[in-house]
């Protein structure tokens, strides 16, 4: 977050923004933090960790190349990579977060990063742009599919889901109730 925080105060100050009659003035610390979660449903956990690491690099890389924000880099467990490390390397950023999920299904994956959002406009002025400090971190849902005959499914939610629902917003009721469905599923420990 700090890097994220730098970038955008150098990028704030180099385009003047916050500027008050020539004169710098401190921006109030804004942070935005999210939470992408990736429901996936089949047969094999392998597979949905997989299409989970590949989702947060397409991306992380995305907002990178094909946005205004500013992307600082994507951590988990103890790596750290960089902007232009995915720019350059994605598909072994890729491989190495499913490497990683493999070893670790609980481990956070976080983007850090900058926003680049419009203040409201003044009375007489135009609205001014500015850069907010982001945290958006990733979170895999994955429901195995039951086999024919079979009553039982499993779920494993990648980190584990505690409580998240009740402090979240939902862009509509069917994810509310799937992600109620599945914490109340799971044992707090991220299996059904």
């Amino acid at each position: 977050p700090m890097a994220a925080e730098a970038a955008a105060a150098a990028v704030n100050r180099g385009r003047g923004v916050g500027a008050a009659g020539g004169r710098q003035r401190a921006l109030p610390p804004y942070e935005v933090f999210l939470r992408e979660d990736h429901f996936i449903r089949g047969k094999g956990l392998t597979g949905a960790i997989a299409v989970h690491s590949a989702r947060v690099m397409g991306a992380a890389v995305a907002l990178h190349k094909q946005t205004t924000h500013l992307l600082s880099c994507v951590t988990f467990g103890s790596q750290r990579w960089s902007a232009a490390d995915l720019a350059r390397f994605p598909k072994q950023a890729e491989q190495e977060l499913t490497r990683h999920l493999s070893e670790s299904p609980e481990a956070e994956v976080v983007l850090h990063g900058s926003l680049l959002v419009a203040a409201p406009a003044q009375a007489g002025r135009r609205p001014a742009a500015r850069y907010v400090a982001l945290r958006k971190s990733y979170a895999m849902v994955y429901v195995e599919l039951a086999a024919a005959g079979s009553s039982g499914t499993t779920a494993v939610c990648s980190p584990p889901r505690r409580t998240q629902s009740h402090q979240s917003v939902f862009l509509s009721h069917a994810h509310a109730s799937v992600a109620m469905l599945i914490e109340a599923a799971t044992d707090g420990g991220g299996t059904a």
